[in-house]
């Protein structure tokens, strides 16, 4: 089945438009003469342009778990889909998301599906994920269950990220903090000091010079160095939304140590997580794989899992076209060949899952644990260096009296 966009006339005049899947263009013009008029224009949408999505993606997690729960709440009472909409979208504190549906409300009025109707509002702010879940649970006949899934699957995904953060922030404020205050001393400190040492005709010492060296290097170039940094920042925003770029620093953030670590794990947790969900929704295999590589955060380990789905095509176990991956764990890979051959793949990709979050939590608490003392061993460095700088002129001055 492929996906259509269409715009048309509908049966009362009105300019309609939407997604209409469709096994080819012929039977989605047939579709779409049901209920319009004319049709002003058809196009294929390409897979949903599945990475697009993602990297597009703007609504928090939490907010989406928080905007499926309510949804599996209200649809379990029993109201339909548009009174669910409504009633969801006047608790939303969210701007985007209430705007988002109070427009799809309006599409459901008209007669259009929920989930093509939340495609087109959300103008690529909903991950693939959310979308095609849902599509699923509309195709069966199940949405209470989709949203429940997608509720669990975002609240679990978002505190795995969150760990990865909580891993990162402490260190690179601490950094961030040590070298404002290195500049602070290079601009203030030093030229006050090298001022009375040269006053007093004093041979400095090699540290004292280096620090006064540095002091005036900054001083005088500090306009280049801050065009330098501005300049590098954005090369890398720009080298980042790049296939080279992207390749790059996500083979950097799986390359550092500590930290490298704990970014495999957090994305291994991404796929068997999201894997387990979209098998759980009743995606089929293929379908769930590329939707699975789009929600990984790595663009290598996304990639490779992508170049699965060809294998998978072919006839191929998935678990075996993973071992074919050079950065995916070959516990993931086992598990999940395991999962296929005992028919169980959402079940086992769901503990794997858990194992991997566990273990993003205990290596998280470990790499803090270790960056700790040599975060503060740096500070540590910058004020003995300005303490020799400042008191080895002057013991020179005493002992030679």
């Amino acid at each position: 089945m492929k996906l259509y966009k269409y715009k048309a006339i509908s049966m009362d005049g009105a300019p309609v438009e939407g997604l209409i899947d469709a096994k080819d263009r012929v039977e989605a013009i047939e579709q779409i003469r049901n209920n319009c008029s004319v049709i002003l224009s058809l196009s294929e949408n390409h897979g949903i342009n599945l990475r697009e999505l993602d990297i597009n993606a703007k609504i928090d997690e939490k907010t989406l778990a928080l905007m499926c729960s309510q949804f599996a709440i209200i649809l379990q009472s029993g109201l339909q889909v548009i009174r669910c909409v409504e009633l969801v979208e006047q608790q939303l504190t969210d701007k985007t998301l209430k705007r988002m549906l109070k427009r799809v409300a309006e599409d459901l009025q008209s007669g259009d599906r929920f989930s093509d109707s939340m495609e087109l509002r959300s103008e690529g702010k909903l991950p693939s994920t959310f979308i095609e879940t849902i599509r699923a649970g509309e195709e069966i006949g199940d949405l209470e269950t989709a949203f429940h899934k997608l509720s669990r699957f975002y609240e679990r995904s978002s505190q795995t990220k969150q760990k990865v953060r909580s891993a990162l922030t402490y260190p690179t404020i601490l950094c961030v903090m040590a070298v404002l205050v290195l500049f602070v001393i290079l601009l203030v400190a030093v030229p006050a000091f090298s001022k009375s040492f040269t006053s007093m005709g004093l041979e400095l010492p090699g540290v004292t010079r280096l620090m006064i060296s540095m002091s005036t290097f900054v001083r005088e170039y500090w306009g280049l160095l801050a065009g330098i940094i501005i300049v590098l920042f954005l090369f890398c925003r720009i080298w980042k939304t790049r296939e080279s770029g992207r390749r790059f620093f996500s083979r950097l953030a799986l390359a550092i140590p500590i930290i490298g670590p704990i970014n495999l794990m957090s994305a291994s947790a991404q796929f068997a997580n999201t894997m387990s969900s979209m098998l759980g929704a009743g995606i089929d295999m293929l379908r769930a794989i590329q939707i699975t590589s789009a929600a990984i955060g790595n663009h290598v380990i996304s990639q490779e899992v992508f170049s699965t789905a060809k294998g998978v095509e072919s006839g191929r176990r998935l678990g075996d076209c993973m071992r074919d991956c050079e950065t995916l764990p070959e516990l993931l890979c086992e598990m999940t060949a395991i999962g296929e051959e005992s028919g169980s793949v959402e079940d086992t990709l769901d503990v794997t899952a858990r194992y991997y979050e566990n273990e993003v939590s205990v290596r998280t608490a470990k790499a803090l644990s270790l960056l700790e003392p040599a975060i503060i061993v740096f500070p540590a460095l910058i004020v003995v260096l300005l303490l020799l700088s400042v008191y080895l002129p002057l013991f020179g001055m005493y002992g030679g009296m």
